[in-house]
C-alpha cells in the first residue's frame, strides 16, 4: 500500500540521517575528549593484517642491528642486555615495513582528526621493548613528552600504537587524565626516574587540589592511543611472560614549528626532509 512505501521511506531516510549524525558526533566527540581529558583510546584494533605481521618482523630485525634501509636508528639509553628495556629511536627510518606501518596505517588522518587540523607530519618514532618479569627496571617513570624535547611548538600530538596486546599486568601505558592543562601539575622528574610510586605520592602531595586519575592503556595488537604533547604518562612493570612492544610515533599539525635559539637534536637539518619527516596525511 502507499502508505507502507511512504513508511518504509520515511524510516530508511531517518536511518541515514541518524547513521550520519553519529559519524560526525564521533569526530568531534574525539577533538572535544583530547582537549578535556588529553587523550584518546582506540581500543579496537585500528592497523591489521599484513601491514602489522611485517612490522612485527621489521622491529624484531631492528632489534637484531638489522637495517632494510641502510639507516641506523638510535639507540637511547639502551644496555646490551636484550633482556631489559629497549628504547630505539626513529625506527621509521631503518625498516621499510615499519614506516609502511606509520605512513599507511591512517593514523595521520586520525590525527588531524583528533586536531582538526589539515595536515600530519611525522617527526619521529620510538620503539618500546618491555621484556617479561624485569620489576621496576622496565618502569617508564611519569614524564611530559614536551619537558624532554623543549625545542618543539604548535600542535603536537603523539600515537602510541600496540603491536602485540598490551594488558594492565603488561606494564601499559597510563595517562593522568586532563594533566596536559596548564597549572594541572608541574612536570615530573621525568621518564628515566623508575620510582613511579614515590613520584605519584609526591605530585599528589604537593598538588592536593588537582584529581589525580590514573588511565590505564588496555590495548589489543593493532590498537592505538593518542594524548597531548603535554600530558603527564608513564608505565610500570611488565609481570607477564611476554614482551610488552609498543611503538610511540611522533606527530604534528601544519602549525608545528621548531624554537630559535634552543638545543633542537638535529631536527632543523631533517624536519623538511621527506624521508626523515615526512608528511603522511594532508
Amino acid at each position: 500500500m502507499l502508505w507502507q512505501i511512504i513508511l518504509r521511506t520515511f524510516t530508511i531516510h531517518l536511518i541515514k540521517a541518524f547513521l550520519l549524525t553519529n559519524k560526525m558526533n564521533l569526530t568531534t566527540t574525539h577533538a572535544e575528549q583530547f582537549t578535556e581529558a588529553g587523550f584518546v583510546i582506540f581500543d579496537e584494533p585500528i592497523i591489521s593484517g599484513t601491514l602489522l605481521e611485517e612490522a612485527q618482523t621489521g622491529i624484531e630485525a631492528i632489534r637484531q642491528g638489522i637495517y632494510d634501509t641502510g639507516v641506523a636508528p638510535v639507540r637511547l639509553g639502551t644496555s646490551e642486555d636484550k633482556n631489559t628495556l629497549q628504547r630505539i629511536s626513529k625506527v621509521h627510518v631503518a625498516n621499510f615495513a615499519v614506516r609502511r606501518l606509520i605512513t599507511e596505517s591512517g593514523i595521520g588522518k586520525l590525527a588531524s582528526e583528533i586536531l582538526e587540523s589539515q595536515q600530519i607530519k611525522l617527526w619521529g618514532s620510538q620503539l618500546y621493548y618491555k621484556p617479561p618479569s624485569q620489576g621496576t627496571a622496565g618502569n617508564v617513570g611519569w614524564h611530559r613528552d614536551s619537558q624532554h624535547m623543549e625545542c618543539f611548538e604548535g600542535e603536537i600530538i603523539i600515537a602510541w600504537i600496540a603491536l602485540d596486546t598490551v594488558l594492565e599486568q603488561s606494564g601499559c601505558l597510563k595517562y593522568i587524565r586532563s594533566s596536559h592543562r596548564h597549572q594541572a601539575f608541574p612536570n615530573p622528574t621525568g621518564g628515566a626516574y623508575q620510582n613511579i610510586e614515590q613520584e605519584s605520592h609526591r605530585l599528589i602531595t604537593e598538588n592536593p587540589s588537582v584529581k589525580w586519575e590514573e588511565v590505564g592503556v588496555i590495548l589489543p595488537a593493532g590498537g592505538v592511543s593518542f594524548h597531548h604533547w603535554n600530558l603527564i604518562h608513564g608505565s610500570g612493570p611488565n609481570v607477564t611472560d611476554r614482551p610488552r612492544i609498543g611503538l610511540s610515533v611522533g606527530l604534528a599539525s601544519e602549525n608545528f614549528r621548531i624554537k630559535e635559539n634552543t638545543w633542537d637534536f638535529g631536527f632543523k637539518a631533517i624536519i623538511d626532509d621527506s624521508f626523515y619527516c615526512p608528511i603522511i596525511y594532508g
